[in-house]
């Protein structure tokens, strides 16, 4: 995998520093990042998992999601993070992975069904909103998932995070403009959903008409 200079000066860098060699001589080490300006980026599966345990700023993500969409083993590195612990790196995975994948959806499709496993069990909402819109792009809607259908309609939950149930709602919306009959068993958990927190509800339970 290789990794750009720009995502690589997430570590931490090590300052330049003179290393005795012997009396009355020196020589200047450079720090990673210098050394990294020579070879222009680095091969290494091992620096992004430490990178993605980090606070690591959008501008870095967004320098991820782009090298990711048009390098197959980066995508599926991030793709494979997203979906194992440490919860940490995999929020920030899935979080470049579903930037990728908007770039260029169809990366995603080998992915769809472990995500889609993956999405109920996940062990945070940030996580959970990331996978989801990972997949918001493919062709899941146009063939009629029963499993994305089923998966989603179980998160319109009250005690689900509002961007979870914001997602999850729009992918039901687009799966009902394509399979109308789905709009009365969507209807009837939104009603429900309604029933169960009448008050501050999330914006896509809030205006859906039945």
């Amino acid at each position: 995998i290789q990794i750009p200079l720009r995502i690589l000066s997430c570590l931490n860098p090590v300052k330049m520093t003179k290393r005795q060699n012997s009396p009355g001589r020196s020589r200047v080490v450079d720090s990673p990042k210098e050394k990294g300006s020579r070879v222009a980026a680095q091969t290494s599966e091992g620096y992004l998992d430490q990178i993605l345990v980090k606070c690591v700023p959008l501008a870095v993500i967004n320098d991820l999601a782009e090298k990711a969409s048009g390098d197959k083993k980066l995508f599926s590195h991030l793709a494979t993070l997203s979906l194992k612990p440490p919860h940490t790196r995999a929020a920030k995975a899935s979080w470049a992975l579903s930037k990728a994948a908007a770039l260029v959806p169809a990366m995603i499709v080998p992915w769809q069904e472990k995500i889609l496993e993956a999405i109920p069990d996940a062990p945070t909402g940030g996580i959970k909103r990331e996978l989801l819109k990972s997949i918001l792009y493919s062709s899941l809607h146009k063939q009629g998932s029963g499993r994305l259908f089923d998966v989603c309609l179980s998160l319109l939950d009250p005690r689900e995070d509002k961007g979870v149930v914001h997602y999850a709602m729009d992918h039901l919306e687009r799966m009902v403009k394509y399979h109308p009959d789905l709009k009365d068993e969507l209807a009837g958990s939104v009603r429900l959903f309604r029933s169960k927190s009448p008050g501050n509800l999330p914006y896509r339970i809030r205006v859906f008409r039945y």
